[in-house]
């Protein structure tokens, strides 16, 4: 490497021209490092003459060249005085010093070509230490430079988005329908799609409706009978159906008892009354009789958990009579207070003779209900059991008050 001012060849390992003092990397370098060893132009002149005149004449003893920092003086050469000699020497005198002048001007040579040059002089402990320290400065320099750099781009590119000039309403509209015809395009796939699939989700249904259909017509083909198999078939449902006896159903419903003349009827006493639960009480007789003791103030009321389901009461005739109207009594009507607070039933299940036997539901009202039947019924006694209740408000007792019985 040449310096650019002075054109002395540079050794890599130097930070200064060992000629003009000139710094190699001055921008990495701080103002006084970068002048501390800098020629002024007269000085620089000076050491170019001397040096041309060495090469003329006798080579000048090599000058080491101090890299330590230092302040600028204007140090000037001495000036040597040639003295002239006036008293002029003997020949013989000449003639030797000029022999002499020969020999020193080789050996000068010689020397001059065997000396190594300048700024290729080893450099002492502290130059070297002082080039480590500039080498570290320049290259945390370095460093810290391309982070701002790197720092500064960043910054740029941020500012270059912050500076988007905003879209124009034309932008605007264009951006718009170009969503909007993607959005259509997607949507337009997407029906597609859905078309094919529910499509093939047909022919898929079809074809297996098909295939089992055929499969149903093979399987009864091989299974259905004859047509004799039918008709022996069909006789012998008809004989079975001829010698089954069905008991005679006479049905009975819910009436109105006010829209009925009992006085045209009469009312048949019954001898006594069985029930299957039966509530204990020292002050009252809740027993089957005071079902049919004509009081209604008194009650059967029956002992069981909950509301009594599958408990009841039955009520035997002095022999058969044609029984044509009962009359129920539900609940306890002893007080309207204590009918609310006591459980009623809903569904009785009632019995009349040996033949007739119908689930009856009530509704929760305290009123008489009659039941009636179409034709009179030959019955020696009358069964009736609790199939579903109303709850009270208290209790879960249930019970009957009346029942009356007319043919």
């Amino acid at each position: 490497m040449k310096c650019d001012r002075c054109g002395k060849e540079i050794p890599d390992t130097d930070l200064y021209c060992g000629r003009c003092g000139k710094a190699v990397f001055p921008e990495y370098m701080d103002e006084d490092d970068r002048w501390a060893y800098y020629k002024t132009d007269e000085e620089l002149e000076e050491i170019l003459k001397a040096e041309q005149e060495g090469k003329e004449a006798e080579p000048a003893k090599p000058v080491k060249i101090t890299r330590f920092p230092k302040e600028k003086e204007n140090v000037e050469e001495p000036v040597q005085e040639e003295v002239l000699q006036t008293e002029e020497e003997p020949e013989e005198v000449k003639t030797e010093v000029a022999e002499e002048t020969e020999e020193a001007k080789i050996e000068a040579e010689e020397e001059a070509d065997a000396a190594p040059e300048l700024n290729a002089e080893p450099q002492t402990e502290y130059q070297e230490e002082g080039e480590q320290a500039v080498l570290e400065e320049i290259s945390e320099d370095a460093s810290q430079e391309e982070e701002n750099v790197w720092e500064e781009d960043l910054f740029e590119d941020e500012e270059e988005e912050d500076e988007k000039p905003p879209l124009s309403p034309e932008g605007k509209k264009k951006r718009w329908k170009i969503t909007a015809l993607i959005t259509l395009f997607l949507l337009l796939c997407l029906g597609i799609g859905i078309a094919l699939g529910m499509k093939r989700m047909k022919d898929l249904n079809r074809q297996e409706k098909e295939y089992y259909e055929k499969l149903h017509k093979e399987v009864v083909h091989q299974d259905t009978p004859s047509s004799e198999t039918e008709k022996e078939m069909d006789e012998e449902e008809k004989e079975d159906t001829s010698k089954e006896e069905t008991p005679e159903q006479k049905s009975f419903q819910l009436v109105n008892p006010e829209e009925i003349d009992f006085s045209q009827y009469q009312k048949i006493t019954p001898v006594s009354a069985e029930q299957n639960s039966i509530k204990e009480s020292a002050t009252y007789d809740y027993s089957a009789k005071s079902a049919i003791d004509g009081d209604s103030s008194t009650s059967w009321q029956e002992n069981e958990e909950g509301t009594g389901e599958t408990t009841g009461i039955q009520i035997n005739l002095d022999g058969n009579h044609k029984v044509r109207y009962l009359v129920l009594y539900l609940g306890n009507w002893r007080s309207d207070q204590l009918w609310e607070y006591s459980a009623r039933p809903k569904t009785l299940t009632i019995q009349i003779g040996d033949s007739q036997t119908k689930d009856v539901e009530f509704s929760d009202e305290k009123k008489k209900f009659c039941l009636s039947f179409d034709e009179p019924i030959d019955a020696s006694y009358i069964s009736m059991y609790i199939a579903d209740s109303y709850e009270g408000s208290r209790w879960n007792d249930n019970g009957i008050s009346e029942v009356e019985i007319y043919e």
